[in-house]
């Protein structure tokens, strides 16, 4: 299962012959597509993966010049300086929370999400059971953990049924 989360970067050995760099959450076609560490120690995932996101992005960001900026006119140009781009991008994250950078990048239509935390996690309505439902499993070397089961549907936070696909 964890080979199937390499797939893209397998096409790029395989087309190209040569091992990847390493990216951390960064993907190798467009850029800015990565996580961004916020001021509140969170990170955000941002994915600029159309050319009109682009500027929409810059604006939501406070960074208006950057649209401008011959290096990063096309995604092309943004992936061949990423480097660039990150250094100036990170401090620009770093300067506000988590939440409100969401909440103009959302306005903005840019693609992005939150990393949650293993309490959300735990929490979250995808996940059928309550912790006083949650099955407690005993391993010989890990000791007792408990297991929950995922549901194929939950109503999200507008009210909407979403179905999950198992």
């Amino acid at each position: 299962a964890a080979m199937s989360l390499q797939s893209s970067r397998f096409a790029e050995f395989f087309t190209t012959g040569h091992t990847p760099l390493r990216l951390g959450s960064a993907t190798t076609s467009t850029a800015p597509h990565q996580a961004f560490r916020c001021q509140d120690e969170r990170y955000l995932a941002v994915g600029v993966v159309a050319e009109e996101q682009w500027a929409p992005f810059c604006r939501a960001i406070g960074q208006p010049a950057l649209v401008d900026d011959s290096r990063f006119a096309t995604n092309r140009g943004r992936v061949a300086h990423r480097a660039e781009l990150v250094a100036i991008l990170e401090p620009v994250f770093a300067s506000k929370a988590l939440r409100w950078w969401e909440i103009q990048l959302t306005k903005a239509g840019v693609p992005n999400g939150r990393f949650l935390s293993f309490h959300e996690l735990r929490y979250h309505p995808i996940l059928e059971t309550t912790p006083e439902e949650a099955l407690e499993v005993l391993d010989p070397d890990t000791g007792a953990w408990e297991r929950w089961e995922l549901v194929e549907s939950f109503v999200d936070g507008s009210g909407e049924h979403v179905h999950v696909g198992m």
